[in-house]
């Protein structure tokens, strides 16, 4: 999938939803919302790796053009000509690349954390039963 397709409507919602994938945010650490996250990574990651794409701009660029890509709605970004939309949409995506994998990891570590917990106080609850 090419990157300007973020910014070309099929229809206004999908436009929308797409350059969104970029900028929304996860959610809880609940299995479905995992399996959403990692959905929504794999989508990005099928436009490219940008780390590799962007390796010859300073980091510190890269953040700055990917907040201002952030503030961007579709018709301020087709206001760019094409070199730096694609800079700005690039940059944008691998701000939302990172993020993501480390949300993945977060969520990840959250969940099996409640999983441990749960398996902690069932076996507390199973020994009580047991020495009582």
């Amino acid at each position: 999938q090419n990157i300007d397709n973020l910014l070309v409507p099929d229809s206004v919602e999908a436009t929308n939803a797409n350059l969104n994938l970029l900028k929304s945010p996860p959610k809880s650490h609940k299995l479905k919302h995992i399996k959403e996250l990692q959905e929504r990574f794999d989508t990005m990651m099928v436009m490219g790796d940008a780390q590799k794409i962007l390796s010859f701009i300073p980091a510190t660029k890269v953040k700055s053009f990917a907040a201002l890509a952030r503030t961007l709605d579709i018709s301020e970004f087709n206001d760019f000509r094409l070199p730096k939309r694609r800079t700005l949409l690039l940059c944008l995506l691998y701000q939302a690349q990172v993020k993501t994998r480390d949300h993945m990891v977060e969520m990840f570590l959250k969940r099996i954390k409640k999983i441990h917990n749960n398996a902690k106080t069932q076996h507390q609850t199973y020994d009580i039963r047991l020495y009582h």
